[in-house]
């Protein structure tokens, strides 16, 4: 029979071996080596962006998301730093200089889509010509895969992987000209080998996808926090 003896036993074996599965984990964290994101905020002070549908803009939105997704995710992860880049005017190329001496593995620029007519799901924008655009690519289908499934959106744009009728890359878009290429250049410019834009929602209309990020921004920055710790093994 199973005693209550041996029940206690294997309950204090389990407590034990829990707390030394963390601990190995935490030193594990502190050894890796640390690697950077630059976290952009899209537009500027002078140059906004959209609005959304409560008349706040990209940059004004993104631009108090961003401090907060830095605050959380700095403290939160050990193997990771996070620096938040904005501009007051002019294009992303004043922000040459800081991307330049920083020397991120990886940038993020956090935007919000706008659209003519009612409008769903999220996308990253990725160059298409850019160095290891396929990499970029799979990156940014990680990061839509841990948005979506968090606010059940559909993800835009699907890409078949050659050769493969099954296996995809969801919620990424190539850019090669138009809206966002030039940001993305921008960032290759300065070496900087991943380099992603990103658009959760569009935001002009109040829709129960709007109304989910920009009524509860605590729950967007953990969805953040959450991708960028999803991808941070990859960049």
């Amino acid at each position: 029979m199973f005693s209550e003896k041996k029940g206690r036993n294997l309950r204090d074996f389990f407590q034990k071996l829990s707390k030394w599965l963390k601990s190995l984990f935490i030193k594990f964290e502190k050894e890796r080596p640390v690697k950077r994101l630059a976290l952009i905020v899209g537009h500027s002070e002078k140059s906004g962006g959209a609005v959304n549908y409560k008349g706040e803009s990209e940059y004004d939105f993104n631009s108090r998301i961003a401090k907060k997704v830095e605050d959380i995710s700095n403290r939160f992860y050990e193997s990771l730093e996070i620096k938040v880049f904005q501009r007051h005017g002019g294009s992303c190329r004043v922000l040459f200089p800081g991307i330049s001496l920083y020397k991120p593995n990886a940038t993020l620029e956090l935007h919000f889509n706008a659209a003519s007519v009612r409008a769903f799901g999220v996308e990253m924008l990725v160059y298409k010509h850019g160095p290891r655009a396929y990499e970029n690519a799979m990156i940014g289908d990680i990061f839509t895969d841990t948005y979506a499934r968090e606010y059940q959106v559909k993800q835009r744009h699907t890409h078949r992987l050659d050769g493969d009728s099954v296996s995809s890359i969801d919620g990424v878009k190539f850019l090669s000209e138009g809206r966002g290429v030039h940001n993305l250049k921008s960032m290759h410019e300065c070496n900087v080998p991943f380099v992603l834009l990103f658009e959760p929602v569009f935001g002009n209309f109040e829709t129960e996808e709007s109304k989910a990020v920009f009524e509860d921004e605590d729950r967007y920055v953990a969805c953040l926090v959450k991708a960028i710790g999803d991808i941070r093994e990859f960049i």
